[in-house]
């Protein structure tokens, strides 16, 4: 009883000194919750539609309420900061610590009593405002079931990251002797983790035209995490889709509690004349300068090399990096412009490991981008090849919290380095020595990440990332960027067999028993096969399947799809009868459905005329493959083209126009070559002229426009002669 009446009376009196903790909280609070709800509320007294407005009042309040809320994790982030600080300000001056210590009460009563304040600052007026804003928000119409347990399950979780951190300023206030270095001190504990992941992230991107950020996608993330600011963002932006994982909030209350033990020893051990110092711990001070002048150096190289590419210039920010920041840190510890080079054994020391990485990094001296393993270290691989997928559709789709669906982990490299077991290990590192061979004669491979396209020479280079699964396990990956005609016949041999097909096109893996209906798609709406039965379905699938199986590289260069086509799952079935739901209830209302998804849009591919069994099967639905103008009328064909003249000055310019062709024979004789560009795109192998070609087409009493492109070489004799009269 003496125990608990003690830490009462601390507490009590702690209090007494923090009443404008507890206003400037209580007031925020006040206004970011009772009276916004009430503000928004008024509107609906002015509503022309009173159930659409009570219905984006309801869903704004529960945004408001809920763990991702983005006004609750400002104001969390900005308290525990305040609170964490003011808990222990006195322990920034003498004469307060002092009195403080004078007093017959152990240090670990002390702090835990102002430590308990610290949370109950923020615990108390939070509620209360919370409480009032729910019941606002009732009393004007918003659903209460809904309401009540979103706001509950907010306040919980966000307090939980709150103490989280609330512990970390605890921890940076007895590190450091003054209340300014105090924040710098929780800014550096916060983010120089994450800063330099990214930092290395930017090193290895920057220097190493090999590197691929999938490799350091997990790393980046889960070090940014560390960050308790960070780890919060991170959840309240995921809370919408996927909830917060008990896990997540276990491990930041274990968190919380080992920081606040770790408060409570640093507060046991801290000196008392630490009060009005920069830190309250000498022997903190050279390992805190050295790494912020490590990682400014190396920052500030990393800016002036993006700047300029220039190895002089990258010097020149490392040393101006590490020297500032070293200087600066001096100032700070010792509050004395005279002590700038106090350490400057250290400084030195600093800036050569700096320029040893900056070098490293730059020239390569490790062989990151010549890495090639032996063939017989390599179990199986994985070839990513970005021309041949690029519009394939990978991931699934998600659930929000709000119960609107977003497309989730939707990369192919995820995809393919997952499912991708290709055993032809020689030819994948016949494909990853050309890549090496490449990068070194252009200097560096041009253009990261994913891409594809043509040279000004009409070469046409791809992306291609690689990854090897080593004998013990360990997986590497590598990116190249590649002339598609010197791997040709490479690539003929790997997209020929069945690894590289079921690893980059998940239609090759799809059984047919998840096959619910299948869709047809050339220019119009899509024919839906709805009255297939299992059989017919597994018919076709496998039909279709075999098709691609013996489609190769060559026959895509020359023939473009004629139609696209798509399996639809149970799951997606279920999703385009919601998103049409949802559309229709949308229109009614008056209001506008916020599409995440498109689920129409998704998992199709190609249908080309050589696929003899999939058309046959489809000619047998009704379907003929090809006739995409059939029913259509083309009442004129717009052909868009540029075209280039000399101005006074001896210059070309070059300007876009546009030839209209209304000749039914000429516009016979277009249609007999052209291709859907929405289809074509579905083979970036197939070359077209650089025309874009817009129909006005006619059907019944509707007109519409689509576009269209000639295949390389087979402009009409008349459309040349034509353009070069027009030029």
């Amino acid at each position: 009883m003496t125990s608990r009446n003690l830490y009462s009376k601390l507490m009590k009196e702690d209090l007494k000194n923090r009443l404008w903790a507890v206003a400037l909280i209580g007031l925020v609070f006040f206004f970011a919750f009772p009276v916004v709800a009430a503000f928004e509320a008024g509107e609906l007294k002015e509503a022309v539609n009173y159930e659409q407005e009570l219905r984006l009042y309801a869903r704004d309040m529960k945004s408001w309420v809920s763990f991702e809320g983005g006004m609750t994790g400002l104001l969390m982030i900005v308290a525990a900061l305040i609170c964490g600080m003011s808990s222990f300000s006195y322990l920034n001056s003498k004469s307060k610590v002092d009195f403080y210590h004078s007093i017959p009460v152990k240090r670990e009563k002390l702090y835990v009593a102002n430590y308990l304040n610290g949370i109950l600052i923020l615990a108390v007026p939070y509620a209360a405002a919370l409480l009032l804003c729910v019941v606002i928000a009732v009393s004007n119409g918003a659903p209460g079931a809904e309401l009540w347990p979103l706001a509950l399950a907010g306040y919980g979780m966000s307090m939980i990251y709150y103490i989280l951190m609330y512990s970390l300023a605890v921890v940076a206030a007895m590190l450091t002797g003054n209340l300014i270095v105090g924040f710098l001190g929780y800014a550096v504990l916060c983010f120089f983790l994450p800063l330099a992941i990214a930092l290395a992230e930017g090193y290895h991107f920057t220097f190493f035209d090999t590197f691929m950020q999938s490799q350091m996608e997990s790393l980046v993330t889960w070090g940014s995490r560390i960050s308790p600011v960070m780890e919060y963002i991170y959840q309240a932006g995921r809370y919408s889709i996927d909830g917060v994982a008990a896990e997540a909030l276990l491990g930041a209350a274990a968190a919380s509690l080992l920081l606040a033990v770790l408060g409570c020893l640093l507060y046991r051990k801290r000196p008392s004349e630490a009060a009005g110092k920069a830190l309250a711990f000498a022997v903190s001070k050279p390992i805190i300068r050295v790494l912020l002048t490590l990682i400014s150096a190396l920052g500030l190289g990393l800016f002036f090399w993006s700047m300029r590419e220039s190895t002089g210039w990258a010097v020149f920010g490392v040393l101006c990096g590490g020297i500032i920041a070293h200087c600066v840190i001096e100032i700070i510890y010792n509050f004395d412009f005279k002590k700038l080079f106090s350490h400057y054994w250290q400084l030195v020391a600093c800036l050569f490991v700096s320029i040893l990485v900056l070098f490293t990094f730059r020239y390569d001296w490790f062989g990151y981008d010549r890495y090639l393993p032996e063939e017989s270290q390599v179990k199986d691989a994985a070839v990513n090849v970005n021309i041949l997928n690029n519009w394939t559709t990978y991931g699934n789709a998600v659930q929000r919290k709000d119960g609107n669906y977003v497309w989730g982990n939707g990369g192919s490299e995820e995809y393919v380095f997952e499912h991708m077991k290709e055993a032809d290990v020689a030819s994948v590192l016949s494909i990853a020595r050309e890549g090496i061979r490449q990068a070194d004669l252009e200097g560096g491979n041009r253009g990261r990440g994913y891409y594809y396209g043509t040279d000004s020479d009409d070469q046409v280079f791809t992306s291609i990332g690689i990854q090897y699964t080593l004998n013990n396990g360990r997986k590497v990956c590598r990116m190249y960027r590649i002339n598609m005609e010197d791997i040709s016949g490479l690539l003929e041999r790997l997209y020929g067999g069945e690894a590289m097909k079921k690893g980059l096109y998940p239609v090759m893996t799809l059984n047919a028993g998840d096959v619910a209906d299948v869709l047809y798609r050339e220019m119009g709406a899509d024919v839906r096969l709805g009255q297939m039965t299992a059989e017919e379905k597994k018919e076709l699938l496998e039909a279709y399947q075999q098709d691609f199986q013996n489609l190769t590289i060559e026959d895509m260069t020359k023939e473009a799809p004629v139609g696209l086509i798509r399996f639809l799952t149970p799951e997606d079935v279920e999703l385009i009868a919601w998103q049409e739901q949802q559309m229709a209830q949308a229109e009614q209302a008056g209001t506008y459905f916020r599409n995440y998804i498109s689920i129409e849009e998704k998992s199709y591919y190609p249908v080309y005329p050589s696929f003899q069994h999939t058309c046959r099967l489809l000619e047998s639905y009704g379907i003929t493959p090809g006739e995409a103008f059939d029913g259509y009328e083309v009442t004129a064909a717009k052909v868009n083209y540029y075209k280039e003249w000399k101005t006074a000055e001896g210059y070309y310019q070059e300007g876009a126009d546009t030839l209209v062709l209304n000749d039914p024979a000429e516009i016979a004789e277009l249609l007999s070559v052209v291709t859907l560009e929405r289809i074509g795109y579905y083979n970036p192998l197939y070359r077209t002229e650089h025309l874009d070609i817009d129909l006005d087409l006619l059907k019944g009493e509707t007109y519409t426009s689509v576009r269209v492109q000639i295949p390389e070489g087979k402009v009409p004799d008349f459309l040349k002669e034509r353009l070069t009269n027009e030029s």
